[in-house]
């Protein structure tokens, strides 16, 4: 009704903006020349402010997409069940934060997965793998080769990161191993007469080529693969 009102009149009261009716962008082109050259003024302080607040906004996207640091150390590949017939198997949640994936599931279909059993928890309960919060949700553990297939071809750098760990708990396991079998043959050096040296002797040779054949097995079926940080090549 205001609009309908001013009518004809409207040109008697000229906008700012409109100050010469023959050229209607002319001043408006002035006025951004002089925001432009003007860097006192407000329009230029208001273009700083949109600059830090879409800076803000950017940041408080990615902690909403809930993205953080998930060290490669607490990434744990476990056997289940842990005897001669199990399998090696990587929690999903576990997977996805490291990977950085929110819907783990939705991006990768087709990877084989299947729910935890309340058994399976509380074995990686006592573990320490998770937690006893964690016992009461429903995990999903997922193929430790067919996840470690899946960072070699999308997340090499993830996967690089992740070899180190694995050398890293290999060379622990052996230092263990062979500072155990050490103290034990210290004391059954202590306590065996002499005549019964050699028989010990034999005895851990045969424990020493137990271990070592059983490592190799593992290699052979378990750790089929193995990517070579130097070179990035994936040898089978």
């Amino acid at each position: 009704m205001a609009a309908a009102a001013a009518g004809p009149g409207a040109a008697l009261s000229p906008r700012p903006c409109e100050s010469d009716p023959a050229t209607p962008g002319a001043q408006s082109l002035k006025d951004d020349n002089e925001d432009n050259s003007n860097d006192g003024t407000q329009p230029s302080k208001r273009r700083r402010m949109g600059s830090g607040d879409s800076s803000r906004s950017c940041e408080t996207s990615s902690q909403d997409l809930g993205f953080s640091y998930y060290p490669a150390e607490n990434l744990i590949e476990y056997k289940w069940p842990p005897d001669e017939t199990g399998e090696y198997y990587m929690l999903q949640e576990q997977v996805s934060e490291y990977l950085g994936v929110t819907s783990f599931k939705r991006k990768y279909p087709d990877l084989e997965r299947r729910d935890l059993s309340h058994k399976e928890k509380l074995y990686l309960r006592e573990l320490n793998v998770i937690t006893e919060t964690q016992c009461t949700l429903g995990l999903t553990a997922l193929r430790s080769d067919e996840v470690i297939d899946l960072m070699i071809k999308e997340y090499p750098a993830k996967h690089a990161e992740y070899s180190v760990i694995l050398q890293e708990k290999e060379r622990q396991r052996i230092t263990d191993h062979y500072k155990e079998y050490s103290q034990m043959q210290q004391q059954n050096t202590q306590k065996v007469e002499a005549s019964k040296v050699p028989e010990y002797i034999k005895k851990a040779a045969k424990k020493a080529a137990e271990f070592n054949s059983n490592l190799n097995r593992e290699r052979m079926e378990e750790r089929r693969a193995y990517f070579d940080l130097q070179t990035h090549v994936l040898t089978r």
